[in-house]
This record gives C-alpha cells, structure tokens and sequence, in this order.
C-alpha cells in the first residue's frame, strides 16, 4: 500500500509491517489521506531514508523553462518548501499592496510583473499587448533582491514573517519524538526535519510562533486551538484545516 516513491525506500519486512498496519483503515480512507498515512508510516518505519530522499529533492532544486501558446513562456521554480513560500509571500504581499494602484492590473500580473523586476533590478509597470514591459523609473532605493514595488514594511529577508503550518506533537518538538510531523499542504516529514524547520533558524533572526492545537485523549481527533482572533471564519478555517489536512469524505 505503501505509495511507489516511498515502497523502494524501507525493506521488505517493513512493507509487511506497513500494510498490515494500514489494512484496517483502508475502506475508510480516501485515496490522498491513505497515501499520508502511508507516508507517516514510512517516516516512522525508516527515517533516514526519507530524510536522505528530502536531501535528494533539496539538491534537484533548479528553474526550468518551457515554450508555452501564444508567445508566452513558462518560467518555474523547484525549491525547498520554506524557500518556496517565503518567495510567494513577498511577491503576493508586494501585490496586495499595489492592487488598487498597479494600473488596472490583477493580482496575478502585479506578481509576475515583480518578479521580474525583482531579478532584473527595474521597475516594471506592466507590459503591451504583445508582452513588451514598460519599465519605470529605477527603483534605486529597493532592497537588493525585493521586487520594485514593494513596500517598506514588506518581508524582504530574515525577519520575514512566512507562515508555514507544521502540525507535530509536543514530544516531537521538545522531547526528541519520532513521530512524523504535517506540513499543511504536503505529506507527512520526519520528526527530525520539523524538528529543523521550526528549530534550525532560531539564531538567524526568523520569527516563530507555537499555537496549542488540543486532541481528544482518546482517538487524537483535533478538538480545539489556541488563537487570539477574535473573528470567528478566520480561526474556525486555521481549526479545520489544521484538523481535517483535506476533505474528509472518501
């Protein structure tokens, strides 16, 4: 049961040990949480080997680029997730800021456009027709690296505020635990590479926050979280993605 990418990681006893763990739960699970769960099971099972696959992956990171219709091109980015997120972050804060002056652009176009202001160190006001930028003055007094129309009080470096939702239990974080951690929005890490995540940059000026997520002491089942919103969508979504990952229907 065990998902291809993870089956060839661990031996074969171990395999056994993993379906017959899962095997129960199956009729119950819908395809994506029994690959989680399947995941989970394999990072407790082997964790140097999921850790020397994610250090594998770490070392894949590159920027490929690809034809795309109609003169357009596809420029992407294979980065690990932190680096990843903290980009999106500051191109997505930049444009939130600009909206309702960028011209009549969209979100999206106001984040493309920075970005390539950001790597081509100009400012960028949006493009013809026929995708020729129109540049704007240069941005002399822009963060290296930030893109030109990013505000001031905008995420340009350590200190960046990125959130970034890894559920994992008290044990794991403090007490040298082996249980697997969540990433919301990814599958299940081992415990040391959470533990990395939240620990590993504390001395570099990165920002972090624990909230108390409160299980049912006997099925584990998310009941309750900590949170000083007082707006209730905002947290209740936190709770539920926190608590359910994905869609709980089969």
């Amino acid at each position: 049961m065990l998902p291809v990418d993870l089956a060839g990681m661990i031996y074969p006893a171990d395999r056994r040990r993993a379906d017959d763990s899962i095997a129960a739960y199956l009729p119950t699970l819908g395809d994506m949480t029994a690959s989680n769960r399947a995941a989970a099971i394999a990072c407790r099972l082997d964790v140097e080997a999921v850790r020397g696959k994610v250090r594998g992956a770490v070392s894949d990171r590159h920027v490929p680029i690809r034809p795309a219709p109609d003169t357009m091109t596809r420029l992407s980015a294979l980065l690990p997730v932190a680096q990843g997120v903290a980009v999106y972050a500051a191109l997505r804060s930049a444009a939130d800021s600009a909206v309702g002056t960028g011209g009549g652009r969209s979100r999206g176009q106001l984040m493309a456009d920075n970005l390539v202001a950001g790597i081509a160190g100009q400012q960028v006001d949006g493009c013809d027709p026929y995708g020729v930028p129109r540049y704007g003055p240069a941005a002399a007094a822009t963060p290296a690296g930030a893109p030109a129309d990013m505000p001031a009080e905008a995420p340009t470096g350590p200190g960046s505020t990125v959130a970034l939702n890894l559920i994992m239990t008290d044990r794991t974080l403090l007490g040298g635990g082996d249980e697997p951690a969540h990433l919301t929005g990814y599958r299940p890490i081992p415990a040391p590479l959470a533990r990395a995540l939240v620990l590993g940059h504390a001395d570099t000026g990165t920002r972090t926050f624990d909230r108390r997520l409160y299980t049912d002491p006997g099925g584990g089942q998310l009941v309750a979280m900590d949170s000083r919103q007082r707006i209730f969508p905002l947290a209740a979504q936190r709770f539920l993605i926190a608590r359910d990952q994905m869609c709980r229907t089969p």
